[in-house]
């Protein structure tokens, strides 16, 4: 089980039906009816910066988040994507991946 912060919204919503998820991490819709297709790829357990991660699992997170990219291209032809980690409303490991 990974590690959740009590306070943590993306530590909290873990039962949001994912599109595709592994034992580290969750592919989720951001449901954004302004951006079609705006998915998020979550670190499961509560990591507030991505040199939190070890090498591999950095490596794994970003070939996830660039996996996503590449059928979001392929699925809905946009003409370009845009591919961010914020975290200043929350500070958990996410990448925002929106076509």
């Amino acid at each position: 089980m990974a590690v959740a912060a009590a306070d943590c919204p993306l530590c909290l919503n873990r039962d949001v039906p994912a599109l595709w998820r592994d034992a580290r991490l969750r592919v989720v819709s951001a449901a954004d009816v302004d951006y079609p297709g705006f998915v998020r790829v979550i670190w499961n357990a509560h990591m507030c910066e991505m040199t939190d991660l070890e090498p591999a699992l950095r490596q794994h997170c970003l070939l996830v988040v660039f996996a996503v990219e590449r059928a979001l291209r392929d699925t809905l032809h946009p003409d370009k994507i845009n591919v961010a980690s914020l975290g200043n409303q929350v500070p958990h490991v996410h990448w925002h991946v929106i076509p």
